[in-house]
């Protein structure tokens, strides 16, 4: 019974969170009201109130859900891994499975990154790129000018999430292993960049 129970408020929970998404997409997160949500849901406000305290809660609940995911999958790339399958040509088993993991949650990263939906959230993203990974290959070229790994970071972190965010607008037209293999195709053209402006000259 208790199982049961369980079962049926994770059920509303993810009805409230999956209308939710909806709404922000389409009317944005000022306009959105904890009626539109029930109704939405087809709940009552009383049971919405039964697992959130308002509409903010909901989207700090989604927001978390999804960071901690995407941040215990990116925690998992190791840089030298990274290189030795870029040099082979073959898939990288950890950057499948972030991709795997925002592809099932896209409707939700395209609406909390899009036009209507959180500023601060892009910015969360780009902190578990920095913190997690980008600091691990910048520790093994710190370059000579302190400010170096300040501005490295900006620009890797704001390359990553504008190839995810393109990606999210074409979720139904490219498959992961698409996106992987564009992915790779993009980290060979910049490992390659100052060869190729050589040759150029």
């Amino acid at each position: 019974m208790a199982d049961h129970h369980k079962k049926m408020n994770e059920n509303t929970k993810q009805r409230i969170e999956t209308e939710f998404i909806k709404l922000l997409e389409s009317e944005g997160f000022e306009r959105i009201s904890v009626k539109q949500i029930a109704v939405c849901a087809s709940i009552n406000r009383g049971t919405f109130y039964l697992h959130y305290i308002d509409k903010y809660d909901v989207m700090e609940h989604i927001q978390k859900r999804l960071l901690e995911g995407l941040s215990g999958l990116v925690e998992q790339v190791r840089p030298s891994e990274v290189l030795h399958v870029l040099m082979s040509g073959n898939f990288y088993s950890p950057f499948l499975m972030v991709f795997e993991y925002i592809k099932n949650h896209g409707n939700e990263f395209r609406a909390l990154l899009g036009d209507r939906g959180d500023p601060s959230f892009a910015r969360k993203m780009k902190e578990i790129f920095g913190d997690i990974l980008l600091n691990k290959i910048i520790q093994h070229y710190p370059g000579t000018n302190k400010w170096f790994p300040q501005y490295m970071t900006a620009f890797m972190t704001s390359s990553i999430l504008g190839l995810i965010q393109e990606w999210l607008e074409h979720l139904e037209e490219q498959s992961v292993e698409e996106m992987a293999r564009t992915h790779l195709e993009v980290i060979g053209f910049i490992s390659n960049l100052k060869t190729m402006l050589k040759e150029g000259e």
